[in-house]
């Protein structure tokens, strides 16, 4: 069996040679590939370390998540890859979770990606979510999705996991051949939503997506104050094209999303609302 493990860069070198080091002596991982975004940094760290197992890619621009992850994914291609590994450079896992992860999808064949629970400074977070729908798409537009919270729904598989519609990609165990059949992340999306096409893409092939109940992993991501412009703008440019491309909305439900998104983008400007 062999796997591989992804870490997309931009900026942030010092934590991707962390994970690198914390890593490279194992057997576990056959390669070990970064993917970098053009970062304004000094590569002369994370190039030191390059050897036949680990592997610096350096994109000519940013081409952002869903981009930058597939070149990486492209790499691995005629590598015999079974399983592999994506993580963000803010987490921290420990191997148990590492090879849980992969004796669940060997158990379960009907599964193409798992992950275990999310803990951001000693508080388990939710990282798994429910496919979009144009109500509550509006409901968050327009603030009000602290007041009409929808229960994130899932399925119960044993005591042990869960499946559900989508996870948060800050850490996936994906098997490998399942993601190139689904011809691996939408760059239409770039970096918001990007999980979503993935999870709505397996699961036309009736494929399925995991959450483990009995590991978590540690996010230790610093969340900026205040709600920025740019990514509430971004973030529904990748929406509007999940709705026409994967869920096929119509004109009406489309019009319904455009005018909540004004009216939203509207109530920041002026109230900063979340």
């Amino acid at each position: 069996m062999k796997n591989a493990l992804i870490l997309l860069n931009y900026n942030d070198t010092k934590r991707i040679f962390d994970l690198i080091k914390k890593f490279s002596n194992s057997d576990f991982f056959q390669y070990i590939i970064v993917s970098d975004n053009n970062s304004c940094e000094d590569m002369d760290l994370l190039e030191s370390f390059q050897n036949q197992k680990i592997i610096l890619l350096k994109n000519n621009k940013n081409l952002w998540y869903s981009g930058g992850n597939n070149v990486a994914l492209n790499y691995l291609k005629n590598k015999d890859i079974d399983y592999v590994f994506l993580f963000n450079s803010d987490i921290d896992v420990s191997y148990d979770v590492l090879e849980k992860s992969i004796f669940f999808l060997e158990e379960n064949k009907d599964f193409s990606i798992v992950s275990p629970l999310m803990n951001e400074y000693g508080n388990i977070v939710e990282n798994y979510y429910n496919f979009p729908t144009i109500l509550n798409s509006i409901k968050e537009n327009l603030g009000l999705k602290k007041f009409f919270k929808s229960k994130v729904h899932s399925k119960k598989i044993n005591d042990h996991c869960l499946e559900v519609d989508y996870i948060r990609s800050s850490f996936w165990c994906v098997k490998y051949n399942d993601f190139i059949d689904i011809d691996f992340f939408d760059e239409s999306t770039k970096l918001y939503h990007v999980e979503t096409c993935v999870g709505l893409k397996l699961r036309k092939r009736n494929k399925k997506c995991a959450i483990l109940l009995d590991y978590s992993y540690d996010h230790n991501h610093v969340y900026k104050k205040g709600y920025k412009i740019t990514a509430y703008k971004d973030s529904y440019k990748s929406l509007k094209y999940v709705f026409k491309t994967y869920l096929r909305k119509n004109v009406l439900q489309m019009f319904c999303f455009k005018v909540s998104f004004y009216i939203g983008l509207f109530l920041r400007k002026i109230f900063n609302i979340k």
